[in-house]
Parts: C-alpha cells; sequence; structure tokens
C-alpha cells in the first residue's frame, strides 16, 4: 500500500512540475498560478522528505531561504533552473515567505508587524502543510520523532516590518542555517553559538523552539 502510495504521489508531482514548465511569462496572474501550482508541490513534496534532516555540507537551493531551509523543502532543481534563466520570475520567490505557503499572509494587508502575527502565519503554513508541531526547547529531546527548529525574532519593527531568522537540528545533533537567499550555509554543535551570533548581527533573539514532524513515509 505504502509503495503504491508512493508512486502516486510522484505521478502527481510529475504532473505539478510539467504545469510549472509550461509557464513562461511574469504576468501577475501567471505568478499567481506557478504560486498556486508550487503551493500544491509542497504538500505532495512534504511527504517524500526525510523525517530528520541530514547534516549535509553539500549544495543546497541557492533560491531557497532560511525558512525552507529549516523546513527542509528547497527549491527544486527543474524550478530554479527556471528561476536563473528567467530572472523576471524573481517574484515567485515570496511563496517562501513565511504565511505565504498557506496563502495566510494574504490576511496581513501590511506584512507581519507583531511576534503573535509572525506566529500564525508560521502555525497556518505548518497545517497546510499538515506538518505537526510542539512547543519544547532547546535542550529537551524529541518526543514526537521529530527535529527541532529553532525561530527567531526581532521585536524592533523596521521599515514596517518584522525581521526574522530559522536554524534547524539535524540527524546527528548540529544546528544550521542558510542566510537567505544565497549559498552561505552555518553549521554548529552548539545552539548558543547561533544564539549569539544572531543577537550580535542582527539584533534577533531567540523566541521560539518548537519540535516538527512531518507527514512523511520514511
Amino acid at each position: 500500500m505504502i509503495l503504491r502510495e508512493i508512486i502516486d504521489l510522484k505521478t502527481k508531482l510529475l504532473f505539478l512540475k510539467n504545469e510549472i514548465l509550461k509557464i513562461n511569462d511574469d504576468s501577475k496572474s501567471s505568478l499567481l498560478k506557478m504560486q498556486e501550482l508550487y503551493r500544491e508541490y509542497l504538500k505532495l513534496e512534504v511527504r517524500l522528505q526525510p523525517k530528520t534532516p541530514k547534516n549535509n555540507n553539500a549544495y543546497y537551493s541557492i533560491s531557497s531561504n532560511c525558512y525552507t531551509y529549516a523546513l527542509d523543502l528547497p527549491i527544486p532543481y527543474f524550478l530554479e533552473n527556471i528561476l536563473n534563466k528567467n530572472p523576471h520570475l524573481k517574484n515567485f520567490l515570496t511563496i517562501q515567505n513565511v504565511g505565504m505557503i498557506s496563502g495566510y499572509r494574504k490576511n496581513i494587508k501590511y506584512g507581519i508587524t507583531s511576534e503573535k502575527e509572525f506566529l500564525e502565519c508560521l502555525y497556518s503554513d505548518l497545517e497546510y502543510l499538515k506538518i505537526k508541531y510542539y512547543d519544547t526547547d532547546i535542550l529537551s529531546k524529541q518526543k514526537h520523532n521529530g527535529y527541532k527548529i529553532g525561530i527567531y525574532y526581532d521585536a524592533k519593527i523596521t521599515d514596517g516590518l518584522a525581521n526574522y531568522h530559522f536554524v534547524r537540528q539535524n540527524l546527528d545533533g548540529s544546528w544550521s542555517s542558510k542566510m537567505g537567499i544565497s549559498n552561505e550555509l552555518h553549521f554548529s554543535e552548539d545552539i548558543d553559538d547561533f544564539k549569539r551570533y544572531y543577537q550580535n548581527r542582527v539584533n534577533l533573539d531567540l523566541v521560539k523552539t518548537l519540535e516538527i514532524v512531518k507527514p512523511s513515509f520514511r
């Protein structure tokens, strides 16, 4: 039964991939369609992902940001190739902002301006992807066979928008994060290194730690 479900998922993913590949202009309607197809793609893709990300220094999708890195949902290669060849489609990447995967962000007219709104957006995305989440802390062991993500937030709003960052715990217990849309990855055995780094560099505080559990087969 599981094998049949996996084959069915991959068939649906291939269909969505082909539909995305048909889009070749940057009109607002096309970008919205592309994002909607990718939302459906992510909802299926998350079920094929491993429960816990590996500690891997190898290449990770440059177009992915800290959020999709923490959730271990990189921009797939076929889509990254489209974006590299068509820079005019770069607005597509707003799909990776917190609250955009689920579409919840549309309900907030001027962007995220409080920690409460920020967490509402995050929880909405996780629920859309059917990712279960549990409050925990940095030192506690996982209780639900998932992995932990650390959430940094700046209480001081700049230019009407909140600043935030995500880190994740890997299979070997180490922590890592990705600096926005770049190829810069940070790894550390000690979460306190990240706390000091982000507090000093961009004035971010660790405000929440979650254990997340993906609806995967693996």
